[in-house]
């Protein structure tokens, strides 16, 4: 029954759906997700690639629209012939096109230059270095880091990146939290990740509330909005209500989601199992779903 809802109640000024809707769904036995995961915004590289507008200011027929700065192509990095030392600062990097719900899969294979303080420094004074010190000396004149122009002008710090984590972006309109378990990925401010700060919440258990029905609609009533989507920053999603629960029940939806990720890389419809995460988690926040559809 909505009989009592009025159109200025479900729309916006703007014909809009109002997702500010105040259902006041009570939750209880919760969490912080911030007391429990760390999370960190990615890397401020400063600038990725070269773009038009940068080449419209400052000409050089050296460079080229696209050229990669601190992140780069597998071609670009082969023709820059690095040593041993130099290929230890590459890392495997990740943009929005190859991060979808649940899973990662890369497009193509591109690479970070991950020069944090120490880096700079060494392509700076030491001759190992050479070959990134000419790459990064080429587009000295694009470069706006603040730590140019050998270094990111925000590195982050590397555990956000080695650990199993969770690499979300910060504006969507869908969830698409997706799982690097092996810790391999680098990537750009576009991004979050989270990584397990108390081993009793396994990162398969957040990832399944993530990706889930409850959490869009908490999103969508706690975040910014921006357009038709929705922009969580790295504060708000630490006041994401975690559910507390057993092990067991946490296993139980771990199960579907190895599931699910094993399909996803398959490229197989997921849809009837995400369902069932979707119910599952509903029934552990003790939320009608018919509140979640309004």
């Amino acid at each position: 029954e909505i009989s009592h809802i009025s159109n200025s109640d479900v729309f916006t000024e703007n014909n809009e759906i109002n997702f500010l809707l105040d259902r006041n769904i009570p939750l209880s036995d919760t969490i912080k997700l911030g007391e429990i995961f760390d999370v960190s915004q990615g890397v401020v590289e400063a600038p990725d690639k070269i773009v038009q507008k940068a080449l419209e200011s400052c000409p050089n027929k050296n460079v080229n629209v696209g050229d990669g700065v601190f992140v780069l192509t597998e071609d670009e990095i082969n023709h820059l012939h690095l040593n041993a030392k130099e290929k230890n600062a590459i890392k495997h990097y990740v943009d929005p096109n190859d991060i979808h719900k649940y899973i990662i899969k890369p497009e193509s294979a591109k690479y970070l230059i991950y020069s944090d303080k120490t880096l700079k420094e060494l392509i700076r004074r030491d001759k190992n270095y050479n070959n990134l010190k000419k790459h990064l000396d080429k587009f000295k004149d694009y470069i706006t880091s603040s730590n140019k122009p050998y270094g990111l002008h925000r590195p982050r710090k590397e555990k956000y990146f080695l650990q199993p984590k969770i690499i979300f972006k910060g504006m969507f309109t869908k969830c698409g939290f997706a799982l690097d378990e092996k810790g391999k990925y680098y990537f750009g401010f576009s991004f979050s990740s989270i990584i397990q700060k108390n081993k009793n919440y396994p990162l398969k258990y957040l990832l399944a509330l993530l990706n889930s029905d409850f959490a869009l609609w908490w999103f969508y009533n706690n975040g910014k909005k921006r357009g038709a989507g929705v922009d969580i920053g790295v504060e708000k999603l630490r006041l994401f209500p975690v559910k507390k629960t057993s092990q067991s029940e946490m296993n139980k939806i771990i199960k579907i989601v190895d599931e699910v990720i094993k399909l996803k890389e398959k490229n197989k419809n997921t849809d009837g199992l995400e369902e069932q995460i979707n119910i599952y988690i509903l029934k552990l926040y003790d939320i009608n779903k018919e509140d979640i559809n309004l």
